[in-house]
């Protein structure tokens, strides 16, 4: 979610103390004592005063009398240094050493420019360096050392630190808030989450323990409850904490609050123009409102092109070393953060496993930076030709080895769903020809040089090429194939037919369940007597959640005795599970299911979808036609009403539907890997094609 902590750190300077010090010094000549000392004292009140400019011009005057005057050396530098002159200062201070190798505060304030220069090790060494000289642990070093190697991502270190500075200074305020956001880091969640609350015990008006300790319930283990109200808490005392309400906004469109997420969004991006990974969740969020126009939403995925990517474009031709043959194996290559049991990774593990590799040459950059690695993630690697773990390089050194592996055509599968992370490197144009498919795709990616979106007849259909900025290339079938999860039960008789009631539902993530949705679902619950809805969901584990769900529906005429709310399985496989309490699964809209319907479809659930303009309205539509249920297919709100009643009042026809159902699916494209390989192989033939004949 992009979450970021920071510490201030107030720097104070004895500076009488340092004056004692350095002219106390063996080696310092004085020749003019009483006259240095008078230009010290009048250039140290300019300096309290902030006039930098004419302390530094009284230090040079010093200077100029006697160059080897280490006050005014040092002074200078310190002046240069909060004035924001950095080359001049590390200059400076670097001269200071020369002649006082042991002076801790020359090393102290050069790691700091080092730090504002972004050479954190430098910064760290710099720092190991005065804890060396001053043979005694100082907070003040501590502090900012642990702080460096956190921003380092050494963990331990920083850890170690902070521990340190706490033996120094207990119950330090700072030194418990890097502690314990160092041990949620190491995933010592209760022990970093203890630390952070100690924090807010010790002062309840400390605005970044209320951020930290919010980012620490969200590692901890998604509880985006408890972190809206440490945000919230932290608003409320600072309203104008941009970092606060940009957090708010991430957590509230993970469990569906998407009025105050937008608002928050609108507030922070009004400040934050630069912030791509915010402004692309943003953008994510939108297409769950229902009453977001696709004019809109195209125009703000415009401006997000604006403003992130296409500062990377080249304005000079690029030149490619790819043959513009076309009697040769293609390279092909996919970009990914998620190589695992993730929807992208169900949605393209077929291909990988089914693709021509004498012909079509697979590379895969893994971009995960999450550490999420399981089962599926050695079937991608074996089934590559090459595999190559790209997370720790920058947009340009990707682009660079892209090109370097003479890749045909690149396949990017991250999206603005994970922030847009990699957009940059399709603007810099890492191959000849670049396509947008699964994986973050919920609609147009907007940016500068992605040349084709790989679709389908249903996802895009003729006439919908007004809201890409792509080339529309359409699959014969679906767009997408699934990994189907092994050893399921086979589909149940009709839940209906024992309890006496039909049950409709979803499983889909409870931020797609906006009161739209829940008008539509109680519209059908009040035409089926007695029937009731259930709804699966993690997000259901939250108190607030579960409150909002209850309202929402008694909003709408439908009291809590028609719900059945149920927390998702833990596993993926008892998630599927709950999949046997459905007679008929309701798509949720304008965002609708992907996996979650193509997993009900496989477990015997047939989906009532309403179709509608950007990719993720349309979802469910490709993947329910895909399996030959494509009058399930709805394009008005009443329509589609009308067609969840009217199976739920033929209950032999419907059980006669769901005893045949994951036999149609297994049958059906929907399943089939080497039918969508060869598919998928005359996509790459064209889209190459295309591109050796411009």
């Amino acid at each position: 979610m992009g979450i970021v902590f920071a510490y201030a750190i107030v720097n104070t300077l004895l500076r009488e103390f340092c004056i004692v010090i350095l002219q106390g010094h063996k080696n310092m000549p004085i020749k003019n004592k009483v006259e240095i000392e008078r230009i010290l004292k009048d250039a140290e009140e300019f300096h309290k005063n902030k006039k930098y400019d004419q302390a530094i011009a009284l230090y040079n005057d010093i200077l100029k009398k006697e160059p080897g005057n280490i006050s005014a050396r040092y002074f200078f530098a310190l002046s240069q240094y909060e004035k924001g002159g950095y080359a001049e200062a590390e200059e400076a201070f670097l001269q200071v050493l020369k002649r006082i190798p042991s002076f801790a505060d020359a090393y102290f304030y050069l790691a700091q420019i080092a730090q504002r220069q972004g050479n954190i090790q430098k910064a760290i060494d710099c720092l190991e360096a005065s804890r060396r000289v001053l043979q005694k642990e100082s907070p003040r070093i501590l502090l900012l050392l642990a702080n460096l190697y956190q921003e380092h991502g050494d963990f331990e270190n920083a850890l170690d630190c902070a521990k340190r500075m706490l033996q120094l200074t207990p119950d330090n305020k700072d030194a418990l808030m890097c502690k314990g956001m160092c041990l949620v880091e190491l995933k010592r969640f209760e022990e970093g989450i203890a630390c952070l609350q100690r924090v807010i015990q010790k002062d309840p008006a400390c605005v970044q323990g209320y951020i930290n300790l919010g980012t620490a319930y969200v590692r901890k283990d998604e509880d985006f409850e408890n972190a809206i109200a440490c945000f919230t808490k932290a608003l409320t005392l600072e309203p104008g904490n941009m970092l606060a309400r940009a957090n708010r906004a991430s957590a509230c469109a993970q469990v569906g609050f998407f009025d105050q997420c937008l608002a928050d969004f609108d507030v922070y991006l009004e400040k934050f123009h630069s912030d791509a990974y915010r402004e692309a969740i943003y953008l994510h969020s939108l297409h769950f409102v229902q009453d977001m126009s696709q004019e809109a939403i195209l125009d703000k995925i415009k401006r997000w092109n604006q403003r992130h990517a296409l500062p990377y474009a080249s304005t000079r031709p690029i030149v490619l070393r790819n043959p513009r043959t076309l009697d040769r194996p293609l390279r092909i290559a996919m970009l990914c953060n998620s190589f695992y049991r993730h929807p992208a990774g169900y949605m393209s593990l077929p291909l990988v496993e089914n693709l021509d590799q004498e012909n079509f040459p697979l590379y895969l950059y893994s971009d995960d930076r999450l550490g999420k690695d399981d089962e599926f993630t050695p079937r991608f690697q074996n089934a590559a030709k090459v595999w190559r773990d790209v997370k720790e390089m920058s947009h340009q050194q990707l682009c660079d080895q892209i090109r370097a592996d003479q890749i045909d055509i690149l396949i990017e599968m991250i999206g603005h769903a994970q922030g847009g992370g990699r957009f940059p490197v399709i603007a810099m144009r890492a191959a000849p020809v670049q396509v947008k498919w699964a994986g973050g795709l919920f609609d147009t990616t907007g940016v500068v040089n992605m040349d084709w979106l790989l679709s389908d007849h249903v996802e895009t259909p003729p006439g919908f090429e007004k809201w890409y900025t792509e080339r529309i290339y359409r699959m014969p079938d679906d767009y997408v194939c699934l990994e189907i999860t092994p050893d399921l039960p086979e589909p149940d008789p009709l839940p209906a037919l024992r309890n006496g009631y039909v049950t409709f539902g979803t499983l889909n993530n409870v931020n797609k369940t906006n009161d739209f949705t829940i008008g539509l679902w109680s519209e059908v619950l009040k035409r089926v007597p007695g029937s009731k809805i259930f709804l699966g969901a993690e997000a259901l584990k939250f108190k607030t959640v579960h409150e909002l769900l209850l309202g929402r529906f008694r909003n709408h005429g439908i009291e809590a005795d028609r719900l059945i709310l149920h927390r998702g399985g833990q596993k993926h496989q008892d998630f599927m599970i709950q999949n046997l309490q459905l007679d008929i699964a309701l798509d949720p809209h304008p965002f609708t299911g992907g996996v979650t319907t193509c997993e009900s479809l496989w477990m015997g659930v047939p989906v009532v979808t309403l179709a509608g303009t950007h990719f993720a309205s349309r979802h469910a539509a490709a993947h329910v036609s895909s399996v030959g249920l494509a009058d399930w297919v709805q394009n008005t709100p009443q329509d589609y009403v009308d067609w969840a009643v009217k199976w739920a009042n033929d209950l032999s026809a419907l059980a006669k539907l769901r005893a045949g159902l994951r036999a149609q699916v297994a049958a059906s494209p929907l399943v089939d890997g080497p039918r969508f390989a060869r598919n998928f192989e005359q996509a790459m033939c064209h889209m190459w094609a295309d591109y050796c004949a411009r």
